[in-house]
């Protein structure tokens, strides 16, 4: 009987059961400790990747506005120079002119209609940030306006978002 009791009393031995929770608690912290390092260095990927996108999205932003200041110059000699922006005087023909030698081949087009222009200007880099710019300058009888053209739509395009070169340990959908 003295055997018994012995191996019910090896039984109920709390030896080493709290070397057992500290290393417990130990593996736990390392684990947690990894996923906050890997969750705080996505985030600063993430933050990196915004700032370079909102610097490319200002940088083409101020493009774009400086090339709708150089339209809304050109057409302001242009009426000046005629006069008036109506259909049957020479601004039609000399903002024609100017619109053509601002609008880049290729980058843009000029649509002529008997009430005005619709221009459509794509202002950026088309590998990155990209502005299509739509105007409408309308012609007009009576005095000359302080704005000749009216901004119809501004949309910003950016090329899809581009995971990393490197896989990682993303399945490809292979065997």
């Amino acid at each position: 009987m003295s055997a018994r009791r012995a191996g019910f009393a090896a039984l109920r031995s709390r030896r080493g059961s709290a070397s057992a929770v500290v290393v417990m608690v130990t593996v736990l912290l390392a684990v947690f400790g990894v996923l906050a390092l890997v969750s705080s260095y996505s985030g600063y990927k993430l933050a990196q990747r915004h700032a370079a996108w909102t610097t490319d999205y200002y940088a083409v932003d101020a493009k774009a506005e400086a090339a709708l200041a150089a339209i809304e110059g050109d057409l302001a000699v242009a009426a000046t120079t005629a006069g008036d922006v109506s259909a049957t005087g020479q601004f039609p023909t000399l903002a024609g002119m100017a619109l053509a030698d601002r609008v880049p081949e290729g980058q843009g087009t000029v649509l002529e209609d008997e009430r005005g222009f619709t221009v459509m200007i794509n202002v950026g880099d088309a590998a990155g940030q990209l502005i299509r710019m739509e105007l409408r300058i309308d012609f007009r009888t009576g005095p000359i306006p302080e704005r000749l053209c009216r901004i119809v739509s501004w949309r910003q395009w950016q090329k899809p978002f581009a995971y990393d070169e490197n896989p990682g340990d993303v399945w490809g959908g292979e065997s």
